[in-house]
């Protein structure tokens, strides 16, 4: 069970880092953010319904649950925005390395508001994240340093998707299928987005500049928001949150290689020692805490 949840959590947090190669494009040529996104989680939850009722799984949810699955989908809604809005401040690379900073967030809010317990090396590990995060920040020295309401939005896009997690592994709805679980999250997701554009697009949504930008939506739909949202929950279920989120290593990666291969950035000096700084210490995270287990 152990084997299928790292294999989840990897392709999960692959996909995931996909989403500027779809995002950026159609940000580039002119789409509003909130419609991006409303299509986006609109798109993706019809495929997740169309799932669901192709295998059977009943839709119904308790009043509880409803509140539970509203709360996901606004936490999701917020990490994605934060996101999105980086794009327009940071490289692909280094918004998606800094993202990677939420495995600690999860550690603090598990030691602070669940009292598990938080060593040493934890708490070191969370502060070299964050030194790497001050790297990233810094720059190459040639440049200067990037801009700083950039990195405070990113972080905030860490911060949600850290508690959307910790949600999904905490609360009752974590024996809910995951299919039926992210299906839910992302409609909300889609209902906020949607309400968003709607007025700040004086009542409508923005048409796609080109048949480029309708596979760009499509895809962004599909890879790394339903397949990432479903592999995710099936991580959590199997191996647990703090697992899931060192296995998210793969994000940056991939992101990075999307930004050099994909958008022509450059691969600093700064971004390398930032991403080798936030992934080792997001690993220690999760073997000191696998040791504590034991």
């Amino acid at each position: 069970m152990k084997l299928k949840g790292y294999l989840y959590g990897c392709i999960s947090s692959a996909s995931y880092g996909l989403i500027p190669l779809f995002a950026v494009p159609m940000m580039r040529k002119g789409m509003d953010i909130d419609s991006i996104l409303s299509y986006r989680f609109a798109c993706a939850s019809v495929v997740m319904c169309i799932m669901l009722l192709v295998r059977r799984i009943s839709l119904r949810i308790t009043l509880k649950e409803f509140f539970l699955l509203a709360i996901l989908g606004t936490v999701f809604a917020s990490s994605s925005q934060f996101l999105f809005l980086g794009y327009n401040y940071l490289t692909v690379g280094i918004a998606s390395t800094i993202l990677f900073t939420y495995p600690a967030f999860v550690a603090l809010i598990m030691f602070l508001l669940f009292r598990e317990r938080i060593s040493f090396v934890t708490l070191a590990s969370i502060v070299l994240a964050f030194i790497g995060v001050a790297l990233l920040y810094l720059g190459d020295g040639q440049s200067g340093p990037v801009s700083l309401l950039g990195v405070i939005i990113i972080l905030l896009s860490s911060l949600s998707y850290g508690v959307y997690m910790i949600i999904v592994n905490k609360s009752k709805v974590r024996h809910m299928n995951g299919t039926k679980l992210t299906f839910y999250a992302m409609m909300f997701s889609s209902f906020i987005f949607t309400a968003k554009a709607l007025i700040a697009n004086n009542g409508h949504l923005a048409t796609f500049p080109d048949i480029t930008s309708a596979v760009c939506l499509l895809s962004l739909a599909l890879v790394p928001t339903i397949i990432s949202g479903i592999t995710m929950v099936k991580s959590v279920h199997y191996v647990g949150s703090t697992i899931t989120a060192v296995l998210g290593a793969m994000e940056p990666l991939t992101a990075v290689l999307v930004g050099i291969i994909a958008f022509s950035e450059k691969f600093t000096l700064s971004l390398a020692a930032g991403m080798i700084l936030i992934i080792g210490a997001v690993t220690i995270i999760v073997l000191a805490d696998r040791k504590e287990s034991k």
